[in-house]
């Protein structure tokens, strides 16, 4: 498959520099994706963005704003909206 040249919702087999396969819980025999993981991944999205859907399947996708939760005080912070397309390429 080309590098960074599928679309949103695309779909194809998950990998691991570990070997692991994606785990979406935590349990004893597997483990989290790593953040090599979801970048080697996402290089086949044109976005640069894919997570596992389940354990063999990555899926690709893009944003246009991004959140983070603060768990302690149970508040959102909600990033300025990303206007347009990214302003570099994922293949810089």
């Amino acid at each position: 498959m080309p590098l960074y040249s599928q679309d949103d919702g695309a779909t194809f087999g998950w990998s691991s520099e570990k070997g692991n396969k994606a785990s979406l819980t935590k349990d004893t025999k597997k483990e989290f994706p790593s953040l090599a993981d979801f970048k080697e991944n996402g290089r086949y999205c044109k976005s640069g963005l894919a997570y596992p859907a389940s354990d063999d399947l990555a899926v690709c996708t893009s944003f246009t704003q991004m959140e983070y939760y603060v768990a302690a005080t149970k508040e959102t912070t909600k990033l300025e909206e990303i206007k347009g397309a990214y302003r570099c390429s994922p293949e810089d």
